[in-house]
Order: C-alpha cells, then sequence, then structure tokens
C-alpha cells in the first residue's frame, strides 16, 4: 500500500476500509438502482491502489469487490479527491485506473472483463460543477465521428458539498466522518464538533477510542481554523461522562502532533500554548480553580513537561500532588511566577 501523506487521505482511508462503513457509504451514496443490483454482504477490501505516485499527496483510491444479487461480482472503485477545488481531468485518470483494473484481470486470467464502478469522493471548498461523462473532455461531441470513435463512461460524483448536514446518511461512524470532511476546510467546523462528538460516544467503547484517536490526529493536523480549546469545550459538551480518559487522550494526540508540527518555523510557540490551555483546562475540572501564580507558571512549561503533566494529572487528588509534581518536574523559571506553596 502506497505511503499516505495527505491527514484528509488517512481519514478518509482508515474510515472506509472498515468493511461495515465501506458497506454503509454504498448503501446510500451510490445510485439506489445500482445498490439494488449489489450484494453489499459480500464485500471486500482490496489492497491494490492505482493512483501515480506524483498524485497521491491530492488523491487516494480504494477497490472493493462486491457481490451481485444475480449470479458474479463486480468492482467498485472509489477515487478520494483532497483538492479544495475540482480536478477538471478526473474522468481522464479515472480511465487510466479502470484500465489497470481490467488489465489486473486480463493478467488473472480472466474471461471477461468484470464490470466496474467508478466513484469520485470530493469534499473542496468549491462545488464540482466538471462533466461526469468522459465524452465532456472533448470540444467537439455532436458529430458522429465523436459518437462512434471516442470511448464513453460516466462515473458516480459524491460531492459533499451537495448535501446539507441534515442530509447526510448512514450509522454514526459514517455520519460523523463525512461531516468532518464536509465542514474540514471552512468556518462552520467547530459548530459541528459537539455533534459529532456525540455521535462518536455512542460507539462500542473500543470502537469509540479508536475512532476518537482517528478524528483528534485528523483535526489537528488539517483543520487549520480550528484550535484545541473548541475542541476540548466541544468534547466536554458532548461527553461529560467519561471526560476525564477522553479528554486526556485529546491532549496527547494534540500534543503528538504539535510537537510534530512545532518545528516548522513560526507555530511552535502556538502550539505550546494551545497545549497549556488545555493542560489548565484539565486541571481546572480536576482539582478546581487554580491562582494566577500557578496558572502562569503551568503556561510557561515547554511541550514535553506540559504532555509529562497531562499524563500525571488524572493522578492527582488534590493541589497539594499538582504543586508537588510542579516542584519535582518543572521549577519556574526566573521569570515566571510563584505557586500556591510558596505564597
Amino acid at each position: 500500500m502506497p505511503e499516505i501523506i495527505n491527514p484528509h487521505d488517512k481519514f478518509v482511508r482508515e474510515l472506509l476500509s472498515h468493511i461495515g462503513t465501506a458497506a454503509d457509504f454504498l448503501q446510500h451514496y451510490l445510485p439506489q438502482e445500482i445498490v439494488a443490483e449489489l450484494d453489499l454482504t459480500q464485500i471486500e477490501l482490496l489492497k491494490d491502489s492505482f493512483v501515480d505516485a506524483d498524485l497521491r499527496e491530492h488523491f487516494s483510491d480504494l477497490l472493493y469487490r462486491v457481490g451481485l444479487k444475480r449470479d458474479g461480482g463486480a468492482f467498485i472503485y472509489v477515487l478520494l479527491e483532497h483538492k479544495s477545488e475540482p480536478e477538471a481531468w478526473v474522468a481522464m485518470q479515472l480511465l487510466r485506473y479502470l484500465l489497470k483494473i481490467w488489465e489486473s484481470a486480463i493478467a488473472a486470467n480472466a474471461r471477461a472483463l468484470p464490470v466496474v464502478v467508478p466513484v469520485a469522493l470530493y469534499h473542496g471548498r468549491k462545488r464540482w460543477r466538471v462533466g461526469t461523462r468522459f465524452s465532456s473532455l472533448f470540444a467537439v461531441t455532436e458529430l458522429a465521428l465523436a459518437r462512434e470513435f471516442t470511448p464513453e463512461f460516466k462515473y458516480h460524483l459524491c460531492d459533499l458539498n451537495q448535501y446539507r448536514d441534515e442530509d447526510i446518511r448512514g450509522q454514526v461512524e459514517l455520519r460523523a466522518g463525512l461531516t468532518l470532511v464536509k465542514h474540514v476546510f471552512g468556518k462552520t467546523l467547530g459548530a459541528r464538533l459537539a455533534e459529532v462528538f456525540r455521535w462518536i460516544a455512542e460507539l462500542p467503547e473500543r470502537r469509540r477510542r479508536e475512532y476518537l484517536e482517528t478524528t483528534l490526529r485528523y483535526l489537528s493536523s488539517a483543520a487549520e481554523r480550528l484550535t484545541a480549546e473548541e475542541v476540548m469545550v466541544a468534547l466536554e459538551e458532548a461527553m461529560p461522562e467519561k471526560e476525564g480518559e477522553l479528554m486526556s487522550t485529546l491532549a496527547q494526540k494534540w500534543f503528538e502532533e504539535g510537537r510534530e508540527e512545532g518545528r516548522e518555523e513560526g507555530r511552535e510557540e502556538g502550539r505550546r500554548n494551545e497545549a497549556a490551555s488545555i493542560v489548565l483546562r484539565l486541571l481546572h475540572r480536576r482539582l478546581g480553580i487554580l491562582n494566577a501564580e500557578t496558572q502562569t507558571h503551568i503556561a510557561s512549561l515547554s511541550i514535553e513537561q506540559l504532555e509529562r503533566l497531562s499524563e500525571a494529572l488524572l493522578d492527582f487528588s488534590g493541589y497539594d500532588d499538582l504543586a508537588g509534581w510542579l516542584r519535582e518536574h518543572a521549577e519556574p523559571r526566573e521569570t515566571g511566577g510563584k505557586t500556591r506553596e510558596n505564597e
């Protein structure tokens, strides 16, 4: 499988690699006349990828083998488009990938070519206004020679911008994921987070933890306009009864991404401030309001110290535990304030 270098690609691929979620997606987002011919209880994700190496930053793909209600099977080829604007030549790219799938079938001694349903999944900032028929790429289509001597096929487009939020369908895992990728480029993501987290909270515990981790990693690396504070508020609202462990997970995942992205020039201080905000919020809920000097001390800690503190604070039973931890692991800088212990 190719290296995944795009956070949108990684998130959507992880979402649709779960067979149940993939079947849910095909059930609700393929044309119903196509779904009526499929047996989605027989679905298999194949590991092959057909996207050229130089295009993997903006595209990825998933290939499924599905059963038919009549004899035989078919393939569903999903091309994931992660550009912020529609790709004019996507039909050309799809044709190349369809040919590769058919060539693989011939190499496997197929007696006939399998049916492949091409699907483009798009969530960019602008609506998709590119024709979905291959013939739309040609300058002249009305002449007989164009009809007789040029290839023709149609791909199914799933443009998430065309769906109102209330029209995004499927089980909670699919709805949560598609809602995130729909809003990830815009200003409305923060307003949708609490609802997304409430959907995730409905999942069984093990899957909830896995999905939350995937979601937080995606948000920290892909949602440019989102702050850690907004995520914390939404998570507290959606999952108050599970706040301790899950909020610690949030802090840790944000720290991991922050350490990597913070190395980029001009971003480290912003990430450290976000990390400090998370830890202070966790401490406030655990111990109550801290005095100004202690808050200033904690806000001055490094990313590494803040990470260690976020791990330790779940075991604190009172303020003395925090003060002892700070004395042992994070002496205040010369310009820092006093802790409550020094008052």
